[in-house]
């Protein structure tokens, strides 16, 4: 990037009134850098995703921090103690600075951009952690050019499976071809999780919360005590297709109709059991408008805190469902395509949160967290915590997602105190 540009960048940001202000700015500089006019869209081994990297850098360093960039598209930020060894401890923050398609302005890289401005503000003041904090935008969270997601703070966790890295984008490029051409000689190799995992005392991210329960209460900030384990399944129905005006339904394997049947079916169960489920897709086949489906394929993503639970009453629900419509000479297909458990936050990172509140004043809540987030990767090397902050009407993935300064700010002074306080202990 241009020095004229970050320079303007500079002016702009210090002439803003607050450091919610100061984060709103930056991540409205950021939705600027996409791969598609007219809309937000940056995603993994692009141009864009290499721009963003390089302004967030730039940020990072301006805020005292060293600036790296690893080999698998993560920009990472380090302050460390004026009195630095190998001993310290180390506290990481952090959030995702991909987007979706057509994306709104704050989801992830709202994280990032809140902690580099807490650290901005600790150098400011001369204060001196005792511990090393690194503070990392990671790549790839989204999972939007490649079939696969969390792969920046997968990496730096170490469980990133070398599997995952054996795919192609939809035009066809491979992962690996893509690495390469993205990267340059001055990335750095992840560092081994044994080494990261031996100093590490913690997780925290930042993320607007994408669901409605904080604007609807008036709160500006929630702490969040579970990340919801979630299931995802492909159906596919078979029947026979046939005209729709002369076949009788009594004598019809309509695979439409069994489908409706069981999507009911499982939403009534989530209804009844307290978990989340969406059929987000439905594909039928032969597609005519009058003609019988002879076959179905839908989508199924089940969210919820109980693991157990969830996975045994779908799979009673769909095995049932299965065994009813094999009876009338039609079969079903499932395939379980993605699982993660559910993932307590630390409760005594999450007493510090809320201890720091209190002495700064913030009304917050506890609340789930119903989607995946960078913090997932983490949950089983140091314990995690999640800060949510309030988003317009709930709305995220769409460009009218909307946050307001004094939330952001609240959110950045939070960080700040409870880095403070975590150094005390």
């Amino acid at each position: 990037m241009k020095e004229q540009s970050r320079a303007k960048i500079i002016l702009n940001r210090n002439n803003c009134f607050n450091s919610g202000s100061n984060v709103i700015s930056q991540c409205q500089e950021l939705s600027k850098i996409t791969e598609v006019q007219g809309e937000l869209t940056r995603t993994y081994f692009t141009q864009s995703h290499n721009d963003c990297n390089e302004l967030v850098g730039f940020w990072m360093k301006m805020a005292g921090m060293k600036v790296s960039y690893d080999e698998i598209g993560n920009v990472i930020g380090t302050l460390k103690p004026v009195k630095a060894n190998d001993d310290n401890k180390i506290f990481v923050m952090g959030s995702h600075l991909d987007t979706v398609t057509n994306a709104g302005k704050y989801d992830g890289v709202l994280g990032v951009l809140t902690a580099i401005e807490a650290i901005s503000s600790l150098v400011k003041d001369n204060i001196d952690l005792p511990y090393t904090v690194k503070v990392i935008g990671f790549s790839n969270e989204e999972g939007v050019r490649f079939p696969i997601a969390r792969t920046g703070s997968k990496a730096i966790a170490g469980i990133l499976d070398n599997d995952e890295l054996q795919t192609k984008d939809r035009q066809g490029r491979s992962f690996s071809s893509q690495q390469q051409s993205f990267i340059n000689n001055s990335c750095v190799p992840i560092v081994p999780v044994e080494i990261l995992e031996k100093n590490l005392i913690g997780f925290l991210e930042v993320h607007i919360e994408q669901g409605p329960v904080l604007y609807r209460k008036d709160l500006p900030l929630g702490i969040v005590t579970s990340i919801q384990g979630a299931d995802r399944y492909t159906v596919t129905i078979s029947g026979i297709a046939g005209h729709a005006g002369t076949v009788p339904l009594a004598f019809r394997k309509d695979a439409m109709h069994k489908a409706s049947i069981l999507i009911n079916r499982l939403y009534d169960l989530s209804h009844n059991n307290d978990f989340m489920l969406t059929v987000g897709r439905i594909k039928t086949h032969p597609d005519s408008t009058n003609t019988i489906a002879g076959e179905v394929t839908f989508t199924i993503d089940a969210r919820s805190d109980n693991d157990f639970q969830r996975r045994e009453r779908i799979g009673s629900c769909i095995d049932q469902f299965i065994s009813d419509i094999e009876d009338k000479g039609m079969t079903a297909k499932v395939v379980h395509n993605y699982s993660s458990d559910t993932s307590i936050c630390d409760h005594v990172l999450n007493d510090q949160l809320s201890k720091s509140m209190k002495k700064i004043g913030i009304p917050h809540c506890h609340l789930k967290s119903g989607a995946g987030h960078d913090a997932l990767s983490f949950h089983n090397i140091t314990p995690i915590a999640m800060i949510f902050v309030r988003c317009f009407e709930g709305l995220s993935h769409v460009p009218e997602e909307d946050v307001n300064s004094s939330d952001i700010e609240k959110a950045v002074n939070l960080v700040k105190e409870t880095l403070i306080s975590l150094g005390e202990k």
